[in-house]
């Protein structure tokens, strides 16, 4: 399977979802399922710092709005046949997990 995480770390928000995707993307990982973590750039920093990283760092753009966010990652989950995918993140709001009711992927949502 292909499994996208969307999720951020900063100071301000700190590592606690980072560091719970991370978890479950080494346990998804053993069983050889391809992993995707979509993030904002100064998210990357934590990422790269981490010894026991797994999957595929992709950057997100950036964009001026959470509307704007939900076009560009549906474009991405059909471009990359995305699977599965995990939200983790008090930003990601009703409306943005709503824009994704319909995806053909299933959405695991962490608060």
């Amino acid at each position: 399977m292909n499994i996208l995480f969307r999720v951020d770390a900063s100071p301000t928000i700190g590592m606690g979802h980072l560091m719970r995707c991370l978890a479950l993307a080494q346990g998804l990982a053993v069983n050889k399922h391809r992993i995707q973590f979509m993030v904002r750039r100064e998210t990357q920093p934590y990422c790269l710092s981490r010894d026991d990283w797994v999957g595929e760092i992709v950057i997100l753009p950036e964009l001026d709005n959470l509307s704007q966010e939900t076009s560009y990652l549906k474009s991405h989950l059909a471009d990359f046949k995305i699977d599965a995918w995990v939200l983790d993140g008090y930003q990601f709001d009703e409306p943005y997990r709503q824009a994704f009711i319909q995806s053909a992927s299933s959405l695991i949502v962490f608060d």
